[in-house]
C-alpha cells in the first residue's frame, strides 16, 4: 500500500511523463514568448507533412507536375516569362485608349443671357452627346465656379433630388454628381437640371459659372476591352484544353433539339438524343482514362498515350450508340450513370513556396497599383464617376484583368 500511495504522488508531480506544471511568474512577456512557441511548435508539427520524406516519394510521382522536373533555369524562364507577359499587356493597355470620354457644357455658353439669380437654381436644359451601346454607361457631373477671391474653404448643402455638398476652395469647387445611368435604352437624352439652396451662397459668393461634365465609356476602349476578353477567354480554353472539348459536348449532351421529339412524330429526334448522350458520356470516359493516367505519367504522346484509350473509346462509344439507338427505336429508357470525382491535392514544401513565392508577386503588384495609382477611392462605388479617381488610360485595365489572366496559366503550365 505504502509504494502504491508513493506511485500516486509521483503522477502528480508529472515525473516521467513528459510534463511538469508551474505558474507564470514573467508577466506579458512570458505569456507571449509561451504563445510564440506554441505557435512555432504548430507550425513544426505541420511541416512534418510538407516537408520532403521518403514517404513523399510516392505522392510526388504520383501527382504529374511540370514542377518537380523543372530545372533552375525553367524556373527563371517562367518567371520571365510571366512578367513578359505582364508587361506587355501593360505596354499595350497605355498605349491604348483612355478608358472614358468627357463631353462639357457650360451654362455660360449655351445660356448667355441667364441672370445671375436663375444661375444659382436653374432650370438648366441640356442635351446629352451622342451616345451608343459602346458608352455603356453615363454620369453626369457638375462642377461650380465662383468669384471668391479670398483664402476660404466652405461646405455648403444644397439638393438634387437627393441632398449634395458643395466643397469650394477661392473660386473652384469640387464636382458632384448629378445623375448616373447603368443601362443607356436611347442615343440622346434630354435632361433639366434644378437645384434648390443654393441662392445665399450665390449672393455671398457670386456664382460665375457652371460646367456640366457627361462622361461615358470610351468607344474605343469598349472594343478593346472585347476583344482581349475574348482573347483571354479563348487563352483560358487552351490552358484547360479538357474542359474546351468538354463544355461544348456538355452542349449536346443537354440535347438543343430535345423539343424536336413532340413535334415530329419519328424516332429520329430520339437517336439523335441518344446519340449526343452516348457521345459525351464516352467523351467523358476518355477525360477520365487520360486524367488519371496522366498522373502517373509524364510523356504524353499520341501514339503510345491517346491512341490506344481512343481505340478502346471508340468501341465502347460504337457499342453505346447501337444500343441507345436500339433501345430508343423500341422505346426504352437510357441507363442511368452515377459517378463521383474525386480529386486527392498533395502539398509539399517545393510546390508550396513556389505557389506562395507567385501568388506574393501577384498580390504585391495588385497591392501597388492600386494603391499608388488609385488611392483609397477605388473602393468605393462610384470610383468611376469621380474625375480624382477615374481611370487615366487603358494600363490599369490591362494591369489588373491580365495579371490575373497570366498567373492563372502560370499555374496550369
Amino acid at each position: 500500500m505504502l509504494m502504491l500511495g508513493t506511485s500516486a504522488m509521483t503522477k502528480l508531480d508529472g515525473t516521467g511523463l513528459g510534463y511538469s506544471y508551474h505558474l507564470p511568474s514573467g508577466g506579458w512577456s512570458l505569456r507571449a514568448r509561451n504563445a510564440l512557441s506554441q505557435f512555432s511548435d504548430l507550425f513544426s508539427e505541420f511541416n512534418r507533412y510538407i516537408a520532403p520524406a521518403y514517404h513523399h516519394d510516392r505522392c510526388e510521382r504520383s501527382v504529374q507536375m511540370r514542377l518537380y522536373s523543372m530545372h533552375k533555369r525553367e524556373f527563371v524562364m517562367v518567371f520571365l516569362a510571366f512578367f513578359a507577359c505582364f508587361g506587355l499587356g501593360v505596354f499595350i493597355g497605355l498605349a491604348g485608349p483612355p478608358i472614358t470620354i468627357t463631353t462639357e457644357q457650360k451654362v455660360s455658353g449655351f445660356l448667355p443671357k441667364l441672370n445671375f439669380s436663375e444661375i444659382a437654381s436653374g432650370p438648366f436644359v441640356m442635351k446629352s452627346p451622342v451616345l451608343s451601346t459602346y458608352c455603356q454607361q453615363l454620369w453626369v457631373i457638375a462642377q461650380v465656379t465662383t468669384e471668391n477671391t479670398d483664402d476660404e474653404k466652405f461646405d455648403k448643402s444644397f439638393h438634387v433630388s437627393v441632398t449634395r455638398h458643395l466643397r469650394c476652395e477661392r473660386q473652384s469647387c469640387e464636382e458632384f454628381i448629378v445623375l448616373h445611368l447603368g443601362f443607356l435604352d436611347y442615343t440622346h437624352y434630354i435632361l433639366t437640371i434644378n437645384f434648390y439652396g443654393l441662392e445665399s451662397f450665390h449672393q455671398r459668393y457670386n456664382i460665375k459659372d457652371i460646367t456640366f461634365y457627361f462622361k461615358s465609356y470610351n468607344p474605343a476602349f469598349t472594343q478593346i476591352e472585347i476583344w482581349f476578353r475574348f482573347i483571354f477567354l479563348l487563352g483560358t480554353f487552351a490552358v484547360t484544353k479538357w474542359m474546351s472539348l468538354l463544355l461544348p459536348l456538355l452542349l449536346l449532351y443537354n440535347d438543343p433539339i430535345f423539343p424536336m421529339t413532340f413535334l415530329i412524330n419519328s424516332w429520329v429526334p430520339g437517336m439523335l438524343d441518344a446519340v449526343l448522350q452516348a457521345t459525351f458520356l464516352c467523351s467523358l470516359l476518355l477525360f477520365w482514362l487520360s486524367i488519371y493516367h496522366g498522373l502517373r505519367q509524364n510523356e504524353r504522346r499520341l501514339l503510345t498515350f491517346y491512341l490506344p484509350k481512343l481505340l478502346l473509346v471508340g468501341m465502347l462509344w460504337v457499342s453505346a450508340v447501337i444500343m441507345a439507338t436500339w433501345q430508343k427505336i423500341n422505346e426504352l429508357q437510357d441507363p442511368t450513370y452515377d459517378y463521383k470525382l474525386d480529386t486527392a491535392n498533395f502539398y509539399v514544401n517545393m510546390r508550396l513556396k513556389f505557389l506562395t513565392l507567385l501568388m506574393t508577386i501577384v498580390l504585391a503588384i495588385s497591392l501597388a497599383v492600386t494603391i499608388l495609382r488609385f488611392g483609397v477611392g477605388i473602393l468605393e462605388d462610384n470610383f468611376v464617376a469621380e474625375l480624382s479617381t477615374n481611370y487615366k488610360n487603358s494600363a490599369e485595365f490591362m494591369s489588373f484583368y491580365g495579371l490575373l489572366n497570366f498567373y492563372l496559366y502560370t499555374m496550369a503550365y
